[in-house]
């Protein structure tokens, strides 16, 4: 079985996923996400699926 990740730049996760539509994003079952540092061209935090 395949995953969908979503990317999101480092910004991006510190505002909209701080609010409460981005936590109830982050509880959804299926819900990966990888933040990345655009500016140091890496992966910073990553989520995988935590609900199933």
């Amino acid at each position: 079985m395949r995953q969908i990740y979503l990317a999101v730049e480092r910004n991006v996760f510190e505002t909209f996923f701080k609010q409460e539509v981005g936590q109830l994003l982050l509880e959804e079952p299926g819900f990966c996400l990888f933040v990345f540092d655009a500016k140091m061209e890496e992966i910073v935090q990553w989520k995988p699926q935590v609900n199933s």
